[in-house]
């Protein structure tokens, strides 16, 4: 229980994912021994790191993945919890009480002795070498291997952890966690569309958005992949830069410093660019016209209400927004976008011209993708 929330306090995050970033931490619970299990040989004492070793205890893909697809699916409840309950001031302001946060932080520890997770770390055990234990420099096949473990590990544990945290939360919290989802879109090019549920969907309502979201889903499941690919090799081209400047080992305390330098570095040369604002721009597309798409299934009161979340939000809120919008930093500030039918502007919610178009009662055109 202690290593996972220790990875969470301590991670720094891929900068385009580091509001969901706690969803990672399912991938690292897997690396605590189950419950009886003997306990792992602790690493002689060092102060230096060495870079492969940093880079193969990055989020893996698979979970990753698996994070940003269950934020599409329902019940992303537990993702959201998990992302957030480190903040006293977000559990404060959704009354989560210390008996509620004590159980969420056990659930990863449960799930992590589950016997499904037993099995898949032997089968982990079976291909790991002690002196690659990140695969490094395993074959293609034995690669291939662990990422289909790494898959399976990771969506079980959100799959149970969302399940298990949303039994624990009362219809009150769980329209505080909507509400904040709602007002925090304007920090995400992500969206969960059952958060528009704390809007008070009809029945009808549901429907109608269950279909939208069905139309969307195989080009936002495309999309996923294709955003994580990008951060992965932008972290690879990350550590890259620091072992070329630094050597293979380097001070442990120095390191995210040389990590800054490095990532300003491959920034002011255009590799960001290069690498990331490709998936990223049919990212924001994809999540614009989803959004235009469900605005249009609310009704006037259920509109002004999404504004009022929106142009208002509470103190605790406006404060994770800055956070947010810091961590995102240069990398929402692309060409791309333009102001139009398809599109708004970096950090709007909602885009102005459909706020205008909405209030004259006239419908927001929409070019359909062939």
């Amino acid at each position: 229980m202690g290593a996972p929330l220790t990875f969470l306090k301590k991670m720094r995050p891929l900068s385009y994912l580091a509001v969901f970033s706690a969803a990672c931490v399912f991938s690292l619970t897997l690396q605590c021994p189950p419950q009886g299990a003997e306990p792992p040989k602790a690493p002689p004492k060092t102060n230096k790191i060495n870079i492969k070793t940093m880079r193969g205890n990055a989020p893996p893909k698979a979970a990753l993945n698996n994070a940003f697809r269950s934020l599409w699916n329902k019940d992303s409840g537990g993702m959201i919890m998990m992302s957030q309950m480190l903040n006293e001031k977000v559990r404060k302001a959704w009354n989560v009480s210390d008996e509620q946060y004590r159980q969420m932080m056990a659930i990863m520890g449960q799930l992590a002795a589950h016997p499904e997770m037993v099995e898949i770390q032997a089968e982990i055990k079976k291909i790991q070498k002690p002196d690659d234990p990140n695969f490094q420099n395993a074959d293609e096949e034995t690669k291939q291997k662990w990422a289909k473990l790494q898959e399976r590990q990771a969506a079980f544990m959100i799959e149970n952890y969302s399940r298990e945290v949303g039994k624990l939360l009362s219809p009150e919290q769980k329209q505080k966690m909507r509400e904040f989802q709602l007002a925090t879109m304007s920090a995400t090019p992500v969206i969960s569309p059952d958060m528009f549920e704390g809007l008070g969907l009809s029945d009808e309502q549901k429907r109608k958005m269950d279909n939208i979201k069905k139309k969307l889903e195989a080009e936002y499941i495309q999309n996923i992949d294709e955003v994580v690919d990008a951060a992965s090799l932008w972290e690879d081209k990350i550590c890259d830069r620091i072992e070329k400047e630094n050597g293979s080992m380097i001070d442990r305390e120095e390191f995210a410093e040389k990590k800054r330098v490095a990532e300003e570095a491959l920034k002011s040369e255009g590799e960001f660019k290069k690498i990331m604002q490709g998936p990223l721009d049919k990212s924001r597309a994809l999540v614009t016209r989803l959004k235009i798409k469900m605005f249009d299934v609310l009704t006037d009161e259920q509109w002004e209400k999404l504004q009022d979340l929106v142009d208002h939000p509470p103190d605790y809120v406006k404060e994770e927004l800055a956070k947010m919008k810091k961590k995102f930093g240069d990398d929402q500030q692309t060409n791309a976008w333009q102001p139009g039918v398809n599109s708004w502007q970096p950090g709007d919610a909602i885009p102005e011209k459909y706020r205008q178009q909405r209030a004259a009662g006239k419908k927001f055109p929409q070019k359909e993708k062939p």
